[in-house]
């Protein structure tokens, strides 16, 4: 169906929506686009071991200093993610967030597409949360490999639509496909997702964490490979700091760092 253009105020409305954020955040990789943004789809992908729920984990205590979150968990036991939030190097009031895992669902709605995302999103608007928080989308119902790709599409198409109707943030996590490695000798890209890659496409931010090991070292960077509402980023590389088994900050670095983590691998690794 044809629509009329938007009128001045709509599009003046929209352009000051962009300019904002929901909040700030204490890591360099979201500052670049002004924070946690609101009504945005936003993804965080990386292979398996390299550390996306332990960044999250510091992601969502920071985010809930002063903010209600909602949390969407798919693996870990509430419990135990909740002590993973409280070992990380932020300072969480977990009366700001809530819980919901989806070994609650009964099998019957895990078992229809629609029905699952009625439930996700009446639970979603119960919490009052602005930014909701899942980890993670690869192993989510909504993923589920009886849907195949179609469903996974449906799933996401529809992830972005209520996000951007609702005023309300999704940053979800998600894995790079099976054949994709940390050390593969190239980039990981936004197509190398698992499953269908209309999550990548759809999203309006897209990160990619990617780990190197050198000389028995291991270096984890954080790309911002989609940045939908800015034309503008300067520094789209960062190297996260872990200690204790957590990130608790980022640090810019440039394009140039991370191709020396390549060739030192690649150069250690024919010695």
């Amino acid at each position: 169906m044809l629509k009329l253009a938007p009128n001045k105020e709509l599009i003046e409305k929209s352009a000051q929506i962009h300019q904002v954020s929901l909040w700030d955040s204490k890591f360099d990789f979201l500052k670049a686009t002004n924070g946690i943004r609101p009504a945005c789809l936003i993804g965080l992908m990386g292979t398996t071991g390299t550390g996306k729920s332990t960044l999250l984990k510091a992601v969502i205590a920071d985010s809930a200093c002063d903010n209600r979150v909602m949390v969407w968990l798919t693996e870990e036991p509430i419990i135990q993610y909740v002590a993973g939030i409280k070992k990380s190097k932020q300072t969480a009031k977990f009366e700001n967030i809530l819980f919901f895992h989806e070994d609650d669902l009964a099998d019957s709605i895990k078992e229809n597409i629609d029905d699952l995302l009625f439930y996700f999103f009446e639970k979603v608007i119960e919490s009052g949360a602005k930014v909701v928080f899942m980890d993670n989308l690869t192993t989510s119902a909504l993923y589920a490999s009886h849907f195949g790709e179609k469903g996974q599409s449906k799933a996401v198409d529809a992830l972005k639509k209520f996000a951007h109707k609702n005023k309300i943030t999704i940053f979800y996590l998600i894995h790079t496909a099976k054949n994709v490695t940390d050390n593969s000798g190239k980039l990981i890209m936004g197509e190398d997702v698992r499953g269908s890659n209309k999550s990548f496409i759809t999203s309006d931010y897209f990160y990619i964490l990617q780990r190197f090991e050198i000389a028995s070292r291991f270096f984890t960077f954080i790309r911002i490979v989609k940045h939908r509402y800015h034309e503008n980023v300067p520094n789209k590389y960062f190297v996260l700091n872990f200690i204790d088994g957590h990130y608790y900050s980022d640090t810019k670095a440039d394009f140039s760092m991370i191709n020396k983590a390549f060739l030192d691998r690649n150069y250690l690794g024919r010695r």
